[in-house]
C-alpha cells in the first residue's frame, strides 16, 4: 500500500476513534449530569442538524475549491473543537446549554469530513482499486468504533469522561494532519466557467444532477426507510442480547464481534464479487432484502449459536451493501459533482436514523424487542420489494 493509501486509513480510524467516544462521552455527561431523557433528546436533535442542513451547502463548497485542504480543515477544526469542550469544563464545569453548543460545532466538522473523505478517495486510490480500499477502511473503521465505545467506558468508570475530549482532540488533529500530507487529492473539482457561477447556482446544479439521474436518486430515497429500520433494531442489540436465554455480557460482546466481523467481510468481498458493476439490485438486495429476512429469523429463533450466526450474515450483508453504494457512486458520479452528490445524500439518508431510534422505542414498549424485529423485518423485506420496481434502480451500475 502506498504512503498516500496509509495516511487516508490512519485518517479514517483516528476519526472514526475520536468521533465514537466523544459521542459516548457526551450522552454520558448530559444524562448523568440531567438524568433526563428530553436532554438527551436535545442531543440528539443536534446531531440531526447537523446532518441535515449543513451538508449540503458545504458539498456545494467541496465542488469549488482544493478538496484534500478542505477535509484536512475540517478535521483540524474538529480537533479545536473538542479542545475547546474540554477546556470548559475544566474551567467552568458542566452547563447544559453551553455543552450542547459547543458539541454541535464538533458534530457539523465531523459530518462534512465524511463527505469530502468520499470525494477525494477515487483522486487517490484509482478507480479500480475502490471497491477493494473501501472495504478494507469501513472494516476497520467499524471494527475501531466498536473498540473506541469499549475504550470509553472503561475511561469513564476510571477517571471520569472529561479527558476524552482531549484525545479526542488529539485523534482529529492526527487525522486531519495526516490528510495535509497527502501528495493527492488536491487536484480542483471546478473546471473553467463553473468556478465563476454562483454558489445558490451551482447548488441547484447538485439537485438537478441527483434528479436526473433516476438510478442513485433512488438508492438516496431508499437510504432513508434503510436507515431508519437499521437504528430501530441494532439500537437495541443489547435488550435483544438480554431476551436470550443465557445473555451476558458475554453474549453481548460476542454479537457485536460477529456484527463487525460480518461487515468487514462484507465490504471486503466487493472487490472479488463485483457487486459495484450491479449497484441498485446489489444494495437493494443486501442492504435490504437478505438484512429483513435475518431479522424476521432473529424474531423468531431463541438460540445464542444461532444469534452470533444471523448477526454475523446481517453484518456481512450490510457490509456488502454499504460498500457496494459507495463504491458505485464513487465510479458513477463525476468528479466535480461528488461533493454536492454525498452532501445531498448524506441530507436524505441522515433523516431516517432519529425516526428509527424512537419508532424503535415505540415498537418494543409495546411489543417487545422480537415483536421489534419481527415487524422491521417484514418492513425491510417489503420497502425493497417496492424499491425493485423502479428500472432505473435496478439498472443502475449494470455493465457500465
Amino acid at each position: 500500500m502506498d504512503p498516500d493509501r496509509i495516511r487516508l486509513v490512519i485518517s479514517g480510524i483516528c476519526s472514526v476513534f475520536g468521533s465514537s467516544m466523544l459521542g459516548l462521552a457526551a450522552v454520558w455527561l448530559v444524562f448523568v449530569n440531567t438524568h433526563s431523557a428530553l436532554d438527551l433528546a436535545y442531543l440528539g436533535l443536534l446531531e440531526l442538524i447537523a446532518g441535515i442542513v449543513f451538508p449540503i451547502p458545504l458539498g456545494t463548497v467541496i465542488d469549488r475549491v482544493r478538496s484534500k485542504m478542505f477535509l484536512g480543515l475540517m478535521l483540524v477544526a474538529a480537533a479545536v473543537s473538542a479542545s475547546a469542550i474540554f477546556l470548559a469544563l475544566a474551567v467552568t464545569g458542566f452547563s447544559l446549554l453551553l455543552f450542547l453548543l459547543m458539541v454541535f460545532p464538533f458534530r457539523v466538522f465531523r459530518v462534512i469530513s465524511r463527505t469530502a473523505a468520499n470525494v477525494i478517495t477515487p483522486e487517490i486510490v484509482g478507480e479500480s482499486e475502490i471497491a477493494r480500499f473501501n472495504g478494507i477502511l469501513r472494516g476497520f473503521s467499524t471494527s475501531f468504533s466498536f473498540v473506541a465505545y469499549a475504550v470509553s467506558g472503561i475511561m469513564i468508570y476510571i477517571s471520569g469522561p472529561d479527558m476524552i475530549f482531549l484525545i479526542t482532540s488529539a485523534l482529529m488533529a492526527v487525522s486531519g494532519l495526516s490528510i495535509l500530507t497527502l501528495k493527492k487529492g488536491d487536484k480542483k473539482t471546478g473546471r473553467g466557467r463553473e468556478n465563476r457561477r454562483k454558489f445558490l447556482s451551482d447548488s441547484r446544479e447538485g439537485f438537478r444532477w441527483l434528479f436526473s439521474n433516476r438510478g442513485i436518486m433512488w438508492i438516496s430515497i431508499s437510504a432513508v426507510f434503510f436507515n431508519m429500520y437499521f437504528s430501530a433494531t441494532a439500537s437495541y442489540l443489547v435488550l435483544f442480547n438480554a431476551n436470550l436465554p443465557e445473555g451476558t455480557a458475554l453474549t453481548f460482546g460476542l454479537l457485536s464481534a460477529f456484527y463487525v466481523m460480518g461487515f468487514s467481510i462484507g465490504g471486503m468481498a466487493v472487490h472479488r464479487l463485483g457487486t459495484e458493476r450491479y449497484g441498485g439490485i446489489a444494495w437493494i438486495v443486501f442492504q435490504g432484502l437478505i438484512s429483513g429476512i435475518v431479522l424476521v429469523i432473529m424474531s423468531v429463533e431463541n438460540s445464542v449459536l444461532l444469534s452470533w450466526l444471523l448477526i454475523g450474515i446481517w453484518g456481512t450483508t450490510t457490509g456488502i451493501g454499504g460498500n457496494t453504494w459507495l463504491s458505485s457512486a464513487q465510479k458513477y458520479v463525476p468528479h466535480d459533482m461528488r461533493g454536492r452528490y454525498f452532501s445531498i445524500d448524506t441530507a436524505i439518508s441522515y433523516a431516517g436514523t432519529p425516526v428509527g431510534i424512537v419508532a424503535g422505542a415505540i415498537i418494543i414498549n409495546s411489543y417487545g424487542i422480537t415483536g421489534d424485529y419481527m415487524l422491521i423485518g417484514v418492513a425491510i423485506i417489503l420497502t425493497s420489494l417496492v424499491f425493485l420496481i423502479p428500472r432505473t434502480l435496478r439498472k443502475f451500475g449494470v455493465e457500465r
